[in-house]
């Protein structure tokens, strides 16, 4: 059997009068209106076209068959329907002129002429049109949006009419006429009941469209019969145009239509066509059987399509934005690795040079430094653009969960850029805009806890202590015993943590872990495999002066201030054990008092700590040897005399280097000067912050310009303990500046497959000098300053420090 269609009309049900009479005369219709011929016919009238030449229009009559002339309840029945229709003064009734009765008895009415097609033929053709799994349009524009909007408006007209307590009890397809400008007029009030059940004409005859009555007008509960039962014909034709097929196979006979219509509708297995659950949930709710289970009547549909397709349209403008926010974003994203690209193609230019390079050979790298800068700037802009579009997708529809989500991604990913930068008054402004679209998408994230597993050789209890700002510095509280390691993904809240590890005959070691929200932080190195297991040195291992950095992971460079540093990553740098304080005075004479008495006069007269001379000649010392050949300090040329335990500086990298070598032959242990990344570890701790304390400045905590009343000068190694690193060690922000071994690179320090790559400086090679010192400003003393100088110049800053691999 083939699918039924939607019907074009159903056979309507009408009361039948024993004393009808089908041999009535015809006659022709009054003077006022010249006939042009037939529009329709139906079961009880026909309706002709005629001329009104009173109002000088065309216009539509509707005239009783002959046969029912002779009946007085269907004069009755016709007269009311004239009196319904006339009295439903709505833009979706049509409008009666006049009603009368011919010569030969003939009941009639005019009214306007409705041209068009009915809502049937519309929704036939459509169905007809479209493919299985879409949707068509028809040639004249008609499309499924612009049906249901057709079907609201015939809710909106019954509406108005259920306000003056009249029901339609004929609604169909067939009965709803589309006007060629898209109006929809309900037709053929034929049947409506008006003022109440018990106004009816027939209180005992079934009338009306078995395919599409409802349950209780096909039962005769004529009583029971109200809006709702015009909601239910309502919901049917909805289900019709969204199923593409009725409910009922329409070719049945009535009296098998009328059985079936006293049964609850069946549910809507499928459809054929992508459709809105809201019009289907629609669908059900309006056919249900129990008429106190539906909406009470046709307002409460419009009012529902109505908010559909609002939320339609506003979902439709919400979709322009979001493809406009994509592009957006998509250009910022593109601009964004751009200007990553350019920003090494700066560097790359700017490594040959020295600051003292001339102008002309700079200016090709601050062109390309002036590119990276304005494609940054542009990304910024596009994305300002694209979350705009977002903003306003969201507006547009609440909602929706695209724009949402789209913006909570976009939001997460700034957070996490500025708490990396540790930018905290963005990164909190970025949190709230998150927490204010974030649906659980991004809960653990916004939560913060991350994840930390660390086994230590051999196993060691575990004090746990959060580092917490307190006057300003990082100080850490503790928090709680954690038993022995191994740990294992321990839960933790994003942020820096510090571990106390210790064990019998072992060093006490300080691990500071930088905790970050939903990561996983452990000991695994770049190259991966088993994670490590931290060595703990015995107490023999480690002098009184010495300090532990045990391998792992650490934040290096992104220094807002300082281009040099390099950008912010995250590096793998292996453990190392470094002395607390830079060299002093003391030592460096036993240094030096050492060669002479080895006979290596000619290397101490090189290592002499010496004033820097223009022409390179040697300049004058603050040492002078006794007549035995023993060092001492003598008055500077400002008249200051050095303390012995201030920091040596006015050494070349070549003096610090025999110093080390001296004394790793001195105590049997490898000493050297440091690699530049392990300095910065030993100073920033994991968490890439600006100083050894912290990432607030206060002048006084370190030995730099202005950071005491009166004159500068350089201090004690053990003065200022404030200027402590998470290590322990001290004087890394300010006294004096250290020399390192690397080669300077003016983009930052080399980094290849996350470790430092080590590339020693060498003959004319600027060598890297890190941290502040007792003449510089204070924003020199971040840990990310970083500077070349050549090797055999004496700077009165640049002292050093020494450490050893371990193990």
């Amino acid at each position: 059997m083939s699918t039924p269609q939607i019907p074009g009309s159903g056979p309507t049900l009408t009361p039948e009068d024993p004393f009808a009479s089908s041999d009535v005369e015809s006659k022709e219709l009054p003077d006022r209106y010249e006939d042009r011929g037939l529009i329709a016919e139906g079961g009880m009238a026909e309706v002709r076209r005629v001329y009104d030449r009173t109002l000088q229009r065309v216009v539509a009559c509707k005239i009783l068959h002959p046969q029912f002339c002779g009946s007085s309840s269907y004069q009755a029945h016709f007269f009311a329907e004239a009196r319904v229709t006339g009295k439903l003064d709505h833009p979706g009734v049509v409008a009666v002129h006049e009603i009368g009765t011919t010569e030969n008895g003939r009941p009639y009415f005019t009214m306007r002429e409705v041209r068009g097609e009915t809502w049937a033929h519309l929704v036939h053709r459509l169905i007809e049109l479209s493919p299985d799994r879409a949707w068509g349009q028809l040639e004249s524009g008609w499309s499924l949006p612009r049906l249901v909007d057709i079907w609201r408006h015939v809710c909106e007209t019954l509406a108005f009419a259920h306000s003056r307590d009249v029901v339609h009890r004929d609604l169909k397809p067939a009965n709803v006429m589309v006007g060629p400008w898209g109006e929809a007029l309900v037709m053929d009030w034929g049947l409506a009941r008006v003022g109440g059940p018990r106004s009816q004409i027939q209180k005992s005859v079934i009338a009306g469209t078995p395919l599409y009555m409802s349950p209780e007008q096909a039962r005769g509960e004529f009583h029971r019969l109200d809006a709702r039962s015009d909601v239910f014909s309502l919901g049917l034709m909805l289900r019709a145009l969204l199923t593409g097929v009725p409910h009922l196979d329409p070719r049945l006979p009535n009296a098998v239509l009328l059985q079936h219509a006293v049964e609850p509708v069946a549910e809507i297995d499928s459809v054929a066509r992508p459709v809105a659950p809201e019009l289907i949930e629609l669908c059900v709710e309006c056919t249900r059987f129990d008429p106190a289970d539906r909406p009470s009547d046709a307002g409460v549909l419009a009012s529902r399509v109505r908010d559909f397709q609002e939320g339609v349209r506003r979902r439709e403008r919400s979709l322009v934005l979001m493809l406009q926010a994509e592009r957006f974003l998509n250009d910022a994203d593109v601009l964004r690795q751009r200007a990553q690209e350019a920003q090494q193609k700066a560097i790359a230019l700017s490594r040959p040079l020295v600051p003292w390079s001339p102008v002309e050979q700079k200016r090709v790298s601050w062109q390309a430094e002036d590119h990276a800068h304005k494609v940054t700037l542009d990304a910024e802009v596009a994305e300002s653009h694209g979350i705009e579009r977002l903003r306003a997708a969201l507006v547009e529809d609440p909602n929706s969960p695209e724009p949402r989500r789209a913006l909570a991604d976009r939001y997460q990913a700034r957070h996490a850029d500025a708490e990396a930068r540790r930018a905290v008054v963005e990164a909190a402004r970025w949190k709230v805009l998150l927490r204010s679209v974030d649906r659980g998408e991004h809960a653990l994230w916004l939560d913060g806890t991350g994840y930390l597993s660390l086994d230590t050789e051999p196993r060691a209890r575990v004090h746990l202590y959060r580092c917490e700002r307190k006057d300003r510095r990082l100080v850490p509280v503790f928090e709680r015993e954690l038993g022995h390691t191994p740990l294992v993904d321990l839960a933790l809240p994003n942020g820096t943590w510090l571990l106390e590890l210790s064990a019998p005959g072992r060093t006490l070691v300080q691990y500071p872990v930088l905790v970050e929200r939903s990561q996983h932080t452990g000991s695994t190195p770049p190259e991966g495999g088993c994670a490590l297991r931290i060595p703990l040195p015995k107490e023999a291992d480690l002098g009184r002066r010495e300090v532990y950095v045990p391998s792992g992971w650490c934040i290096v460079g992104g220094e807002r201030l300082w281009a040099a540093s390099g950008p912010r990553q995250r590096v793998w740098v292996d453990g190392f054990i470094m002395e607390r304080f830079p060299v002093s005075n003391r030592r460096y004479i036993e240094f030096l008092d050492a060669l002479v008495a080895s006979d290596r006069e000619s290397l101490a007269d090189r290592c002499l700590p010496r004033w820097h001379r223009a022409d390179g000649a040697p300049g004058s010392s603050t040492y002078a040897r006794n007549a035995d050949g023993r060092h001492h300090l003598v008055p500077d040329p400002d008249g200051d005399i050095w303390d012995l335990d201030w920091p040596v500086f006015l050494v070349t990298r070549d003096a610090a280097e025999a110093f080390a070598n001296w004394e790793a032959y001195r105590t049997g242990k490898d000493w050297r000067l440091p690699w530049e990344l392990e300095w910065e570890k030993a100073a920033r701790g994991v968490d890439g912050r600006a100083f050894p304390w912290g990432d607030a400045l206060d002048r006084s905590w370190a030995c730099v310009r202005d950071g005491a009343p009166g004159r500068t000068l350089p201090a004690p190694i053990l003065a200022h303990p404030l200027d402590e690193s998470p290590y322990g060690v001290r004087g890394m922000a300010g006294n004096v500046q250290d020399w390192c071994l690397d080669a300077y690179d003016a983009a930052g320090p080399r980094v290849v497959g996350e470790r430092p790559a080590c590339v020693r400086a060498d003959g004319d090679d600027l060598a890297t000098v890190r941290g502040g010192a007792w003449n510089f400003d204070g924003e020199v003393a971040r840990s990310g300053f970083r500077t070349g100088r050549k090797m055999q110049h004496r700077r009165e800053s640049v002292g050093f420090r020494l450490v050893r691999s371990w193990p």
